[in-house]
């Protein structure tokens, strides 16, 4: 069983479609730590929240199989993180509402450390270089890094827009896998050629990227086979919610890429395991390792 660490905010997520506004957990520990394990992995997070974090949040983690002991509850006045978003007429808009404390190598405990595989992935910027290196001179996991709160900037209301990350080759040189959607590796690279970001991304350490492109799917540069993966994207069967699909993919990919060391076919698991989040709001619908590559044979994938 392959065991697996996510170390980033949970949150609570306002969700505005089509006027209607809903509450809801989130963050990369929820969305990627139940998709996880979902497909058999043992997963842990490493997370600070407030004391507005509902217990039966919590309840939810634990019921679907995730050790939340690294989860630690932050004093009053201190608050969860929590965003507002607005899903209308196909863009979204971000607002970041609350930001809960930073998470520091003592928020780490020993057993976390012995795991095969760490996902960072923060949502405003709450895991601090030191952080990430404490962990990689203190593991032998496989460090992976979704870099997506470090390339957002909040104006005075906390609407969130994109900037450069100025340090990012601090953190990439210690880096195994990076993840990040198109518009952040732009924002990283200054270009909009696919094939130049991958190259670029991957001269600051890590040994393999991953952009993904949304509706058309991603693409994988592995620095060992000097290789790059064109990974389809697999439509849900109905789209109703794509908010932590992303965190979805890469759990996925992470967890079958540590199995098979096949990246094509790990590519393809993860677009399935992120097409069933889309089918529900929130955290309502995950498939299960059968019901994902079900669905990929259905469709006739090379798999």
């Amino acid at each position: 069983m392959s065991s697996l660490a996510i170390i980033g905010h949970l949150t609570i997520d306002q969700i505005k479609r089509k006027g209607t506004i809903s509450f809801s957990m989130g963050g990369p520990p929820a969305y990627g730590g139940i998709t996880a394990a979902r497909i058999g992995a043992k997963v842990s997070a490493v997370s600070k929240v407030g004391v507005d974090y509902r217990d039966e949040y919590l309840l939810k983690l634990i019921r679907a199989g995730i050790d939340i002991s690294d989860v630690h509850l932050c004093p009053s006045p201190c608050r969860t993180t929590n965003y507002y978003l607005s899903y209308e007429e196909d863009e979204r808009e971000l607002i970041l509402k609350s930001k809960c404390e930073d998470i520091y190598p003592k928020d780490i405990s020993k057993k976390n450390l012995a795991v095969e595989n760490m996902i960072f992935s923060p949502v405003a910027g709450e895991i601090p270089l030191e952080t990430l290196r404490y962990c990689v001179e203190n593991s032998d996991a496989m460090i992976c890094l979704d870099p997506q709160g470090y390339l957002r900037e909040f104006d005075e209301n906390g609407k969130v827009r994109h900037k450069r990350w100025e340090n990012a080759s601090l953190y990439l040189e210690s880096v195994d896998i990076l993840k990040l959607s198109e518009r952040e590796s732009i924002a990283m690279t200054g270009t909009r050629d696919l094939t130049e970001a991958l190259r670029k991304l991957s001269n600051f350490g890590p040994k393999m990227v991953i952009i993904s492109l949304g509706e058309r799917g991603s693409i994988i540069f592995d620095k060992k086979d000097n290789k790059i993966y064109d990974i389809p994207a697999i439509r849900p069967r109905i789209e109703i919610d794509f908010t932590g699909c992303g965190d979805a993919f890469f759990a996925a990919f992470l967890i079958e890429y540590q199995k098979t060391k096949d990246v094509y076919r790990s590519g393809i698991f993860g677009s399935s395991a992120a097409s069933f989040v889309a089918e529900g709001p929130g955290l309502s619908v995950f498939g299960t390792r059968e019901e994902i590559e079900e669905r990929i044979k259905s469709l006739k994938i090379d798999f």
